[in-house]
């Protein structure tokens, strides 16, 4: 990706009201993910960003919390409207979320059916949107609580005006759960309010 879109890019996460600014160091780390990121003529809406787990940055802690924040695909902004998904996709797209799977390809097709964010993404000033992910863990010092994980969608978008319908799309797509098992914690997936009732 070209140096003067990245940047724009990721001056624009740091507005995001969810993400405090970065240091540095962080700042670099994600300038450097998208300048090393080959963008190509493609009709394909997105673009995968490495999905390892060195690849999630720590950008936040507290003495009961901590979050990682991760950047999954670079969004074509030319390529977002005109898309139908099929039933197939759709099923798909539902089965993941009902199963508490934070699918970044089901995302960005759920992201083109909002009318109002692909509006957004045509106005933008830059050719390039982002799709992130960022993840918070609680309850990691408190021994009577189990650990819950909050994981919410990001969208980037440069030169919007209204987060209101963002903030909406991330809120209705957001994930929580709590680890359960002594032995070997796994993963389970509730509801919102089950979520805040344990924190």
């Amino acid at each position: 990706m070209e140096l003067k879109y990245a940047k724009d890019l990721i001056e624009t996460l740091e507005k995001h009201p969810f993400i405090s600014r970065f240091d540095d160091q962080n700042r670099k780390f994600f300038l450097d993910s998208l300048i090393t990121t080959p963008i190509p003529e493609s009709t394909r809406f997105y673009v995968e960003l490495p999905n390892n787990p060195e690849e999630a940055k720590l950008v936040s802690k507290t003495d009961d919390d901590y979050s990682h924040l991760s950047l999954r695909r670079v969004l074509r902004n030319g390529k977002a409207p005109g898309y139908e998904m099929s039933w197939l996709k759709a099923f798909w797209s539902d089965l993941l979320t009902q199963q508490g799977l934070f699918g970044s390809n089901a995302l960005t097709r759920k992201l083109r059916e909002s009318d109002e964010i692909v509006k957004m993404m045509c106005a933008s000033r830059n050719p390039y949107s982002l799709l992130a992910k960022y993840e918070t863990h609680s309850n990691t010092n408190d021994t009577n609580k189990p650990l819950v994980i909050k994981i919410r969608p990001l969208v980037i978008i440069s030169g919007a005006t209204d987060f209101g319908p963002i903030l909406d799309w991330e809120q209705a797509n957001m994930i929580y759960e709590k680890e359960e098992g002594l032995i070997w914690p796994l993963p389970k997936r509730i509801s919102a309010e089950e979520y805040f009732n344990l924190t």
